[in-house]
């Protein structure tokens, strides 16, 4: 499922609409597969807290992110997405996380080995 730097993956239990798409449908138009994967993941858990999203890649740091579903959302997180990919461990400095997006940050982990 990894390709490029890493994958962003999609609950696949939460709900969320952007307009008229799911977010999962949303982001498969607007990421580019040979840089970065997207893919489903049974349940981030807790349930009820809106979309979960989360961004991981070898050797970076992974984010979490909950409570996405609005249309204006998606742009900050490609944004944020941007930023992530650039950082070479995957921590963008701070001025490059756009404030809305950290809102909804539950956390970030290690990058494994």
């Amino acid at each position: 499922m990894t390709a490029g730097v890493g994958t962003v993956h999609v609950c696949a239990s939460c709900t969320g609409r952007l307009g008229e798409a799911d977010i999962f449908t949303a982001l498969a138009a607007r990421l580019d597969s040979s840089v970065i994967a997207l893919g489903r993941q049974p349940c981030f858990g807790p349930c009820g807290k809106g979309v979960r999203l989360a961004v991981t890649g070898p050797g970076r740091w992974g984010w979490l992110f909950e409570g996405l579903g609005a249309e204006d959302e998606l742009e900050p997180f490609l944004a944020f997405l941007a930023a992530w990919r650039a950082a070479p461990d995957g921590v963008p400095p701070k001025a490059a996380r756009p404030a809305v997006l950290m809102r909804k940050a539950v956390g970030r982990l290690p990058p494994s080995a």
